[in-house]
């Protein structure tokens, strides 16, 4: 059974002279903080929005059946609407049958599964894109006829509100994502140079070990070739030293 608070608002629509699906969206609204606090389970959206509209059918609603339902669903929307508004006792025997049904079908789906935010998102596009779009443009025209000019402008004014907050996350989220880039490249480039810095110090290392290496080698070269050279230059002065005695030791003689 639905709420007393669900049946008044319902009433203060019809009042207002609202359709007849705008009426049922407060029993469709009800199962599903029902289903999200956990007292019903469902397997999907769709049929969490069946039972609130069935609900609304026994309460006097009158919903219609859409031109593309089966005959057995117009058949079964007419009986519901028979039924509406005669508060009658339900069987104690057939509602265990249904919770009990409800919870085998409903097994591996969650709430955020199937009335989340983002289910809910989904079931509506799905549901749009299967309408034309004049029959969007004429249930626009309608709804904003009922609605009253208060009520237009405090939905622009909100409706501007979240186009505003909407345009604002992007433009944050593009500044962060920007910065994030930049900071990225940043990163990048300091890792490049560090990288050039390490070369060209190992570079220079090379060179100087290199040239320290060629100095050495000069150097370990160089006494050697002096050695050598004045080797020979005692040995002919020692030779030249021997002719000279002997030369002067043969005048003596003569």
């Amino acid at each position: 059974m639905p709420e007393q608070s669900t049946t008044t608002r319902a009433r203060r629509a019809k009042r207002e002279g609202k359709a007849g699906t705008t009426q049922a969206g407060e029993f469709v609204r009800e199962e599903i903080d029902r289903v999200r606090e956990g007292k019903t389970q469902v397997k999907s959206t769709k049929q969490a929005i069946a039972i609130g509209l069935s609900k609304a059918r026994r309460a006097g609603v009158k919903t219609g059946a859409s031109k593309t339902a089966s005959k057995s669903t117009k058949k079964k929307i007419a009986q519901e609407e028979a039924k509406g508004g005669k508060q009658g006792k339900p069987s104690p025997t057939r509602s265990r049958g249904a919770k009990k049904a409800l919870k085998t079908a409903s097994k591996g789906t969650t709430a955020r599964k199937t009335v989340g935010s983002e289910a809910l998102s989904t079931q509506t596009k799905r549901a749009a894109k299967k309408r034309s779009a004049s029959s969007r443009s004429t249930a626009a025209k309608k709804a904003a006829q009922t609605k009253g000019a208060t009520v237009r402008k405090a939905a622009a004014k909100k409706a501007a509100q979240t186009r505003a907050k909407k345009s604002g996350t992007r433009t944050s989220s593009a500044k962060k994502s920007t910065a994030k880039s930049t900071s990225a490249r940043k990163a990048t480039a300091r890792k490049a140079a560090s990288k050039a810095s390490s070369a060209k110090k190992a570079a220079t290392k090379k060179t100087a070990s290199k040239k320290t290496a060629s100095k050495k080698s000069t150097a370990r070269k160089t006494p050697a070739k002096k050695s050598a050279s004045s080797k020979r230059t005692t040995s002919k002065r020692a030779a030249s030293k021997t002719s000279s005695t002997r030369k002067r030791s043969s005048r003596t003689s003569a």
